[in-house]
């Protein structure tokens, strides 16, 4: 029987979460979490294997069957690597949401992303993603409760040349850093550029693989 029949009776009320068969989860473009930020996917497996699984995923139910993913995206990376490595399937713990909308699940993501921090290009990906849905900066102020100066610092993140949003997202460079040089340059473009490569040259000659603060 699919997983989450067993709890059927409780779905309607929304308490209880399901456990679903990973060949069952759906990933979309809703994640705004890099891979490189998902950190030690292996310790992380290894730490569920011996605990469980203590605070469900968040996803919905789509006709099908399926279920997709809305937070939860790093445990069901650790899952995965657990059913390799043992040959068997394996199941999340999943809370299902009611409301589908996509600037529902990227505000979800952001709240989750608050207790289990990720960097600040990761954060500005679902800032990103709720413009492009439709709402001002002030809404997203409003809407998840973060200052206007934070939200102003996170999309300056994603105006920043290819060059630089890829070494923060392949962690070679901090994106506080890089909004640090932003407040103390006049450009993002080729000067912002030209720092951030200095900045990871200079952390590479230290036998360091991001650079920081002290390498701009």
């Amino acid at each position: 029987k699919p997983a989450e029949t067993t709890v059927k009776h409780r779905d309607k009320r929304g308490i209880e979460p399901f456990h679903i068969e990973l060949s069952r989860i759906r990933i979309d473009d809703s994640n705004r979490r890099t891979d490189e930020s998902y950190g030690d996917i292996e310790e992380f497996s290894k730490l569920i294997e011996a605990v469980g699984q203590i605070n469900p995923a968040k996803g919905h139910r789509n006709a099908d069957g399926t279920w997709t993913l809305t937070a939860g995206h790093r445990r069901y990376a650790a899952l995965m690597l657990i059913a390799e490595r043992t040959k068997q399937e394996q199941t999340i713990f999943i809370s299902r949401t009611e409301d589908k909308s996509m600037i529902t699940r990227l505000k979800v993501q952001y709240a989750e992303n608050v207790y289990q921090p990720t960097n600040d290009y990761d954060k500005a990906l679902i800032i990103g993603g709720l413009i492009k849905e439709g709402l001002k900066p002030k809404d997203i102020v409003k809407q998840l409760g973060i200052p206007q100066p934070t939200v102003s610092r996170l999309m300056a993140l994603l105006q920043t040349p290819d060059e630089v949003q890829n070494a923060m997202r392949n962690k070679e460079v901090s994106p506080v850093t890089v909004s640090k040089m932003i407040r103390g340059l006049q450009s993002k473009g080729a000067e912002l550029t030209e720092e951030v490569n200095s900045s990871i040259a200079k952390a590479k000659a230290e036998g360091k693989t991001k650079a920081t603060d002290r390498h701009s």
